[in-house]
C-alpha cells in the first residue's frame, strides 16, 4: 500500500472528517511576541515557510492566539521550524479520554 505513505517531506495527510478543540482553563486570547530571527537565517525562513504555504501544510490564520516559531537547523544545514507552545500547554485543560496505546489497539484488531 504505498499510497499511505509520504513520497516526500512536505508530504501530509489530513482529514476534514474531524474537527479538532482545545479546551483552556482560561479563554482569554494570548499573543506572545514573536522571537528575533538572526538576520543570516532570514531569508532561508522566509522561503521554507513559502514551501510550507504551498504545499498546503500551513496556512494564514486569523486566530487570536500566538505562539512564537523557533528556528532549528538539521544536520543537512536545512530549517526546521518548531512553535513554542508552552504557553498554550499550561493552559490545556487534559483529556480524560486521551488517546489509546496503538500498538495495543493494533494488537486487538489483528489478534
Amino acid at each position: 500500500m504505498p499510497e499511505v505513505f509520504a513520497s516526500h517531506d512536505l508530504n501530509f495527510g489530513h482529514t476534514d472528517n474531524v474537527k479538532h478543540r482545545i479546551k483552556l482553563s482560561d479563554e482569554t486570547p494570548f499573543k506572545q511576541r514573536a522571537r528575533p530571527i538572526h538576520p543570516h537565517d532570514v531569508d532561508a525562513v522566509r522561503k521554507h515557510l513559502q514551501e510550507l504555504l504551498e504545499s498546503g501544510v500551513i496556512r494564514e490564520s486569523e486566530s487570536p492566539f500566538a505562539s512564537p516559531i523557533v528556528v532549528v537547523w538539521k544536520k543537512d544545514n536545512s530549517v526546521r521550524l518548531c512553535v513554542d507552545f508552552r504557553k498554550l500547554n499550561s493552559q490545556t485543560i487534559k483529556d480524560a479520554y486521551a488517546l489509546p496505546n496503538l500498538e495495543e489497539v493494533f494488537s486487538l484488531l489483528t489478534g
